[in-house]
């Protein structure tokens, strides 16, 4: 579908402005949003023996990048956006791991063998 007639539809369906606003750009994160309590919380969840990445870890590596998160200083895109994969990643798996059996069957039936 081309672009023009997208935007007519949202037009249609929603605020003229929401359809027909200037375009902006893509900002990355700050690294006070990785610096955040929250944040750094699941990230040194990943350290933690029972964690689901635990054994992937290069954990002084990963120790010494909290280290830069918790002072606020930038860190190239790259390790902002593999910082985030990591911890999301391992809270995810965690969250798996802790349904029951019979959801966890569920899920399973979903992916094409």
């Amino acid at each position: 579908m081309p672009k023009d007639a997208l935007k007519h539809l949202v037009a249609q369906a929603a605020p003229n402005e929401l359809g027909y606003r200037r375009k902006s750009g893509f900002v990355e994160p700050s690294a006070e949003q990785f610096s955040t309590p929250i944040f750094l919380e699941h990230l040194k969840a990943v350290s933690e023996l029972n964690a689901p990445l635990f054994r992937f870890v290069e954990h002084k590596l990963l120790d010494r990048m909290i280290v830069c998160l918790e002072s606020k200083r930038t860190l190239l895109t790259q390790t902002y956006n593999f910082l985030w994969a990591f911890a999301f990643f391992n809270i995810w798996i965690s969250q798996l791991q802790a349904l029951p059996n019979g959801f966890k069957d569920n899920l399973q039936g979903l992916c094409a063998p």
